[in-house]
């Protein structure tokens, strides 16, 4: 635990010692080469023509809300402060997701549905788990993707029952 960085070890899950936390895959932004020749470089491109009403987003709101803050802050020239934004200025952020929910046509429910909406034709671009595009990449599709220098990382974690890395009064260890 002492090399994780400290913002990893930052929030309930091990402060209160549930378990042991790590980064799962980065939030992508990908996107069909053929309906987006030119690429894409922001994520407040999924807000503009082409791509505007073409769009997929996660459906759980961890990712996709987090999506339509880099959104807010891009159009804002605020570029890297999706998380101040989400931790600041909730509101500001549901209430730029709610006015702009028309920009989305596919809420993807797991990641081989948005490869495959992709793929399909039947969105143009959107947010995707970064290790969901690995089997593309070693296929050597023709799918571009942008991990933007300021992305938001999946942290999930392992539960930990009966035992606590922090702890040593632990009765057993794994």
């Amino acid at each position: 635990m002492q090399r994780f960085h400290k913002r990893i070890l930052q929030g309930r899950v091990y402060d209160e010692q549930w378990g042991v936390p790590f980064i799962s895959s980065a939030m992508t932004l990908a996107w069909n080469t053929e309906a987006v020749g030119s690429g894409l470089e922001s994520w407040q491109q999924l807000l503009e023509a082409p791509v505007r009403g073409n769009t997929m987003l996660y459906s759980l709101f961890y990712m996709s809300l987090y999506t339509f803050a880099a959104m807010k802050a891009a159009k804002e020239r605020a570029v890297g402060k999706a998380g101040e934004m989400m931790m600041s200025d909730i509101d500001g952020v549901l209430r730029f997701a709610r006015e702009n929910k028309d920009a989305v046509k596919y809420w993807w429910p797991s990641t081989a549905d948005a490869v495959n909406a992709l793929s399909r034709r039947n969105v143009i671009a959107g947010n995707i788990h970064g290790n969901g595009l690995l089997a593309r990449c070693v296929t050597r599709s023709r799918w571009p993707v942008l991990i933007p220098p300021v992305r938001a990382d999946v942290q999930l974690f392992l539960v930990c029952r009966g035992y606590c890395p922090r702890s040593r009064s632990c009765a057993r260890a794994h």
